[in-house]
């Protein structure tokens, strides 16, 4: 999920980063709030810049949501269960859809995000029920308080007989699932009662209790002691009106008391502490990390930056510090590139985990990098930079500059392995390369191809600099039609036909498809009929003109599966009903393919790393082993991590596998790419 970043710098204040657990952000968000200076008012804008929605909503904060949304918990314009959230200070609360239409109308006094299909809402006269994405109420609006829905379960309330709350457990079906006999306490400092890690805690009976998400007692706690943070990473934190903190696990044991207060453990088991109006840190096993002595402290991505006397400097989880108290100011290193916006006598720019400057303090001010870029301004305008400093689009208004980030945050955003990209000094003139990148289909019937652009452009550039191979030799086909594909097969043949080259390298990124009469499998151009396997190109075909070149050995690369899904496992053909196993023709000649998967398995994306699995794995040996090593320990080394990454990313596995000629099956592993 990308957040907008807002180049208004202040204060980090004390802050530790936990994750939107068990909300449903939506993936890709299409839609992005944009502000208007003049009217102070926000709309709505596509990943093109084009105003969707005109600024006519209006940023709000009521205590309400302190009080019972629970935390952490999504800003305003964010897209869950395909709905944002928006507010009209005239008409009240509403939700808008991709299409920017205000699908719910801005009718109530308040209302949470969705969240596991339903959103609590408040009318005018302070009664709360649950509508679900439709805008029906699933949930009469009748009740004194409803909790926003974590986990599947939320908390109902209601007035009893001399006006003490009751509290009841809803499912997000709108069934109440125990009896209204917990309650919340109003000494509870606004604690937000709700459901986090499976569990709750509450009272019951006018005793604290955790409970399970049937209503079950799990154990009973200190009265003395009220809830103050849920359970996170196994661990929750109370307080007590001597403001000393209790640390308690999941079987309820006290795991930990302190006299100074707790933010809560991140999950790089980290929490910072509070004592006297200072901060330091202290870590799961209850180890002070940093002592109490801080102006400022905050920890991103397992890097605690924190100030003193002014100055700012950063230290890692074990309490080494890495860089001096010598900066204006430091804002969070970005999980990815590990660099961090810093703010030096008036001017802004990024030092890496060593304290260096990767990008000089020559701005303004800056946003921190995500996804590989960066906003950057210089007087009233702004542009965007990458990672080298490049400026991405010419000088504009913040608005423009930050609806063209969000496009190319999501659409060509960079990971790790599309920088410091290793460079060879050899001149590999005998390496003929072609490489297609099908990502956008004109058919309605087939769905984009993620990422596809950015495996083609990523893959160029390590053949020409870790490779060596030069620019004459490599012909690169985005978004191909079935005339472009053949050309390109074409070019390759004319080209090892007039000049000696060893070795031709070829790779697709697209989709794939099976001939349902199990004969043969198809790679799809952009212009491909999913009904037409005439509009589409063989790989019986593929091979046999491969094996033609006039080279020692051709080695392809397939990030396409054959089942007939795409990389999020939908069917491309809207026809059909069900994936099949794919016939898979053998190569021939000297023809190796290493395909992205087997059977009737998914070539899966991965999101984080804007690739697909299966390329970014191959990209990361290339950068790993500068393109060193055989075709064997390329195999073994992008199998086992395609792997384990599909296996923890979606449950479901993705078997890269190596298709061979019978004649090849002693050599293959020991050839080599460079």
């Amino acid at each position: 999920m990308k957040h907008i970043v807002l180049l208004i710098l202040t204060v980090c204040n004390v802050f530790v980063v936990f994750a939107y657990k068990h909300i449903d952000l939506d993936d890709g968000q299409e839609l992005f709030i944009y502000d208007d200076v003049k009217t102070k008012k926000y709309g709505f804008m596509n990943l093109q810049g084009e105003v969707i929605v005109p600024p006519i909503y209006t940023h709000s904060y009521t205590e309400v949501e302190e009080f019972y949304g629970g935390e952490p918990y999504p800003y305003e314009g964010t897209f869950t269960n395909g709905l944002a959230r928006v507010y009209d200070e005239k008409r009240g609360y509403g939700f808008i859809d991709y299409r920017g239409v205000e699908v719910i109308p801005c009718k109530y006094k308040f209302a949470f995000p969705f969240n596991n299909g339903l959103a609590a809402v408040r009318t005018e006269d302070d009664k709360w029920g649950y509508i679900d994405i439709t805008g029906k109420v699933i949930v009469p609006l009748q009740y004194y308080i409803a909790t926003m829905h974590r986990e599947g379960v939320a908390y109902i309330g209601r007035r009893g007989k001399y006006g003490e709350e009751e509290l009841a457990i809803i499912d997000n079906k709108g069934n109440i699932i125990t009896d209204f006999i917990f309650q919340s306490s109003t000494s509870d400092r606004g604690f937000v009662p709700q459901f986090s890690e499976g569990r709750s805690l509450i009272m019951k009976a006018g005793k604290r209790v955790c409970i399970d998400k049937t209503g079950k007692t799990l154990f009973g706690f200190s009265s003395e002691y009220c809830p103050r943070i849920p359970f996170r990473n196994g661990l929750a934190i109370l307080w007590n009106r001597n403001n000393s903190d209790m640390v308690i696990n999941k079987a309820g044991d006290v795991v930990f008391k302190s006299d100074y207060s707790l933010q809560g453990f991140s999950d790089d088991g980290l929490s910072i502490i509070k004592q006297n109006n200072k901060f330091g840190v202290i870590n799961n096993k209850f180890h002070i990390i940093l002592p109490p002595i801080y102006d400022d402290l905050s920890i991103f991505n397992g890097f605690i930056s924190c100030s003193k006397d002014g100055k700012y400097g950063v230290f890692d989880t074990k309490g080494t510090q890495i860089i001096p108290f010598k900066y204006d100011y430091i804002d969070r290193f970005d999980a990815e590139f590990k660099i961090a916006n810093v703010k030096l006598n008036g001017k802004f720019g990024f030092i890496n985990t060593e304290g260096e400057f990767v990008i000089p303090p020559v701005y303004d001010n800056v946003s921190y990098f995500e996804d590989g870029y960066a906003l950057a301004q210089k007087g009233n305008l702004v542009t965007i930079i990458d990672i080298e400093q490049n400026p991405q689009i010419p000088y504009s208004s913040l608005e423009k500059a930050r609806a063209q980030f969000n496009y190319l945050g999501i659409v060509e955003g960079k990971s790790d392995v599309d920088i410091h990209i290793p460079k060879s000094e050899i001149n590999n003139q005998e390496t003929i390369v072609l490489i297609i990148s099908n990502e956008k289909y004109m058919s309605d019937k087939i769905s984009n191809v993620q990422y596809a652009k950015n495996d083609g452009k990523s893959l160029l550039s390590y053949c020409q600099n870790t490779l060596g191979i030069p620019e004459r030799n490599i012909m690169i086909c985005e978004d191909a039609t079935l005339s472009q594909l053949k050309s390109g097969i074409n070019w390759l043949q004319r080209k090892t036909n007039l000049s000696n080259y060893r070795k031709a390298i070829i790779y697709f990124s697209g989709h794939g498809l099976p001939d349902y009469s199990m004969s043969d499998s198809y790679i799809l151009p952009v212009d491909a009929n999913p009904n037409d396997l005439t509009t589409a190109y063989s790989l019986s075909s593929l091979y046999n003109e491969l094996s033609l070149l006039n080279v020692e050995n051709c080695i392809a690369f397939i990030d396409a599966c054959f089942s007939g899904a795409d990389r999020g496992g939908k069917n491309i053909n809207n026809l059909r009903g069900v994936s099949i196993k794919p016939y898979m023709p053998e190569p021939r000649g000297n023809v190796i393919v290493f395909s992205a998967c087997q059977g009737d398995e998914t070539a899966q994306p991965f999101p984080l790393k804007h690739h697909g699995v299966f390329t970014y794995f191959l990209l990361k040996y290339l950068q790993e082993y500068k393109g060193e090593g055989t075709l064997g320990d390329i195999s073994d080394y992008v199998k086992s991590n395609v792997k384990e990454t599909t296996l923890n990313n979606s449950g479901a596995i993705q078997n890269p596998t190596v298709y061979f000629p019978s004649n090849k099956s002693d050599i293959w592993r020991g050839l080599k790419l460079k």
